[in-house]
């Protein structure tokens, strides 16, 4: 009996420019590309997530086979792929300029999008929904980093800010001016400010802003002055109050930082 689709054949004019789009704008990987003594080559590609049939790149060899690069399903969709994060697909997808021919929409089955290959075949990207009728989610979480090109992430090893799924965890910020060096020696209200304005910015980074932030944790080196980094902490979050603990430490990376900031957040 049959037990399965092996492989979906695509046509393409050539192997090496399909093969880049394929898998250096939407992540396939390829799983054997043999020289035939036909002069052609047998090329499977495989999706990110490993399941379903393979893709195989089948190079067009007379007119009537380039004719049809591109229009192989006479106007109607070629392939259905499904994501289980169609929101991330399509911010990555357009980043890297593939042309979607209808934009996110909501439909009884998930939600859906569609887009063009390098030849012009229109392709599902479907992210499905549970039998519960929640997002269907079948891979772990998806990670996306921000980072500051501060020299020290690449000494210590870690990003500004990285969201996983909803939650963002932005790292330990000082007050650290624009050209280098510690901003407002001596200034608890100023450094605190600045402080929250670098997380806000590795927020607007991952597509989130102050008004979801969730939680604060704020480390000085003198809690004496708490005054002073509570009304900057106040200021910047106006009506939109997270949750939030400062804490008294020895000392920062820097003696004249008087204070560091954490922040989570979640963008839904």
């Amino acid at each position: 009996m049959i037990v399965g689709v092996a492989h979906t054949a695509l046509l393409v004019r050539d192997y090496e420019e399909a093969k880049q789009f394929y898998c250096g704008k939407l992540g396939f990987s390829v799983i054997e590309d043999t020289q035939l003594p036909t002069g052609k080559r047998w090329v499977r590609l495989r999706a990110p997530g490993n399941q379903g049939s393979e893709i195989l790149l089948s190079r067009a060899v007379d007119d009537q086979q380039r004719a049809s690069i591109g229009n192989q399903t006479g106007g109607r969709v070629l392939f259905f792929l499904h994501t289980d994060n169609l929101d991330a697909d399509y911010k990555s997808f357009r980043s890297a300029g593939i042309e979607f021919a209808q934009e996110p929409w909501n439909d009884i089955y998930g939600k859906a999008a569609v887009f063009k290959d390098l030849y012009g075949n229109r392709i599902d990207l479907i992210q499905p929904k549970a039998r519960d009728g929640a997002s269907h989610q079948e891979k772990p979480v998806q990670f996306e980093r921000a980072y500051s090109k501060a020299p020290w992430e690449t000494e210590v090893g870690y990003c500004r800010a990285i969201r996983a799924g909803d939650h963002i965890y932005v790292t330990g910020t000082a007050s650290v001016a624009q050209e280098g060096g510690v901003f407002a020696p001596g200034d608890g209200h100023g450094q605190a400010k600045r402080c929250l304005e670098i997380i806000e910015k590795a927020l607007n980074s991952l597509d989130c802003d102050r008004t979801r932030i969730v939680r604060t944790r704020m480390f000085v080196t003198d809690i004496g002055r708490w005054a002073e980094f509570g009304k900057a902490h106040r200021e910047f979050f106006g009506e939109n109050r997270p949750a939030t603990t400062m804490v008294e430490v020895c000392r920062l990376i820097d003696p004249a930082m008087l204070i560091e900031i954490e922040a989570d957040a979640v963008a839904l």
